[in-house]
């Protein structure tokens, strides 16, 4: 048996392993929310005169871009940038 012998069965295998388990999670975490959130919140918005004062954040913090979109498009820092300056592609 040669090293590259079936390991198209153990990386399909892996792969399906990888997709199950995260499928189990989500509908775990989702069972588990409906379950609880409910009881957690039972009459915690109907103390509130206006919903929307609920959903405001604490707090703001601004984040200016660092560079402008077209810098960033046109002037990758990277020379393994798909976009421009990649070895082997010309502008």
């Amino acid at each position: 048996m040669t090293s590259g012998e079936g390991a198209g069965h153990w990386l399909g295998l892996t792969a399906a392993l990888a997709y199950a388990s995260t499928m189990f999670a989500g509908f775990l975490t989702y069972a588990v929310c409906a379950y609880f959130f409910p009881k957690v919140l039972v009459g915690q918005l109907t103390q509130v005169e206006t919903p929307k004062e609920v959903l405001k954040t604490y707090f703001t913090i601004e984040m200016p871009p660092v560079v402008g979109v077209m810098t960033a498009l046109c002037c990758p820092s990277s020379s393994e940038s798909p976009v421009l300056g990649a070895p082997g592609r010309s502008a």
